[in-house]
């Protein structure tokens, strides 16, 4: 964790295999995994400071790419996942957030619909996201995630080995923290964008770390093969 004395920074990492393998056992996505790992990050951090979490809803956005093939030279908005904050297990919150995810990209006629499909979010993509977010963000969200699949082999430059990539979001429409989740060769990087204050980032490590736990232990169940 670092902070310069005007905002913070986390990063957390795991092996992706194992965030592929969550999401295989329980019919999710990777990306889901990781709002699921980030929501009960955020809960954690809420209890961890004394704040009631019953009755709450955590409303977090998440960009989308158009379908490969299809031309949409605005791009699209983004999707919104509410999760209620009083799900105390990792599980039953992976299955609210499947769900939804899943209805969302069915309804806009997408089969083949993946969130954010290519290496890097396209630039329309990202600039609508940003517009929608400035004017909606903080009155209609609360938390920012991003997703980008990057290289799944290492990248070399002068011979040199780029050993780890970690993303960072933007703060953007007032909301207090940003998180972003990119792969690279083979690991799973989120990281956490906080603002001034904001000092719980500690217990936002410890929630997310025992997300996975949770979640991990779910390759040890027998489960029926579909």
């Amino acid at each position: 964790m670092a902070r310069d004395g005007r905002r913070g920074l986390l990063a957390i990492t795991w092996p992706l295999s194992d965030i592929a393998r969550i999401g295989h056992v329980l019919g999710a996505t990777v990306n889901d995994v990781a709002l699921t790992v980030a929501t009960a990050a955020i809960r954690h951090m809420l209890t961890t400071a004394g704040e009631p979490v019953t009755g709450r809803t955590l409303r977090m956005t998440v960009p989308v790419a158009p379908a490969p093939g299809t031309h949409n030279s605005q791009g699209t908005a983004p999707i919104i996942v509410s999760v209620p904050m009083d799900l105390p297990d990792p599980i039953l919150t992976l299955a609210r957030i499947t769900e939804q995810t899943t209805a969302a990209k069915a309804s806009r006629a997408r089969s083949q619909a993946e969130l954010v499909p290519s290496p890097l979010i396209p630039p329309f993509v990202m600039r609508r996201g940003m517009r929608w977010l400035r004017r909606h963000g903080g009155e209609r969200v609360h938390l920012y995630v991003t997703n980008v699949p990057g290289p799944p082999t290492p990248l070399w430059l002068d011979h040199l080995r780029l050993t780890s990539a970690y993303p960072i979001a933007p703060l953007v429409g007032g909301m207090p923290m940003a998180v972003a989740v990119m792969s690279y060769a083979g690991t799973l990087a989120m990281t956490v964008n906080a603002a001034p204050g904001l000092s719980e980032l500690r217990s936002f490590k410890a929630g997310a770390q025992n997300a996975m736990e949770v979640l991990s232990r779910q390759l040890l169940v027998p489960h029926p093969r579909s």
